[in-house]
């Protein structure tokens, strides 16, 4: 898997890399396997000045063979906007997993 780190005013720490490499990883056991050649992420990391403090805006775009699944989070540490955002992300591909092998089940039954 492809994964493409950027930041929009702001500079992408070494640690912030790592931890989002890892994790991204980690979610690539829940796409189907036919799906792990052809995925590819974008993970956009972006500072929101607010005048109750920094915020830090994290999205994600995880692209499979024939979707795209996106996800956005705010919070007051890159690291925790990341976090949920993960979260989000592997609840989509599960859905989307478990209706992709859903379609599968019913193909078979028809025969």
């Amino acid at each position: 898997m492809k994964i493409d780190q950027s930041g929009v005013k702001y500079e992408i720490p070494e640690t912030l890399t790592k931890y989002i490499d890892k994790k991204m990883r980690r979610l690539l056991k829940f796409v189907p396997r036919a799906d792990r050649e052809a995925t590819g992420a974008k993970v956009v990391v972006e500072r929101a000045d607010r005048p109750n403090g920094d915020k830090y805006e994290v999205e994600v775009v995880l692209s499979l063979s024939d979707r795209q699944i996106v996800a956005k989070e705010e919070a007051g540490n890159p690291f925790a906007a990341f976090d949920i955002v993960d979260e989000k992300v592997s609840r989509q591909i599960k859905k989307y997993k478990g209706k992709k092998l859903l379609g599968r089940i019913k193909l078979f039954k028809r025969k």
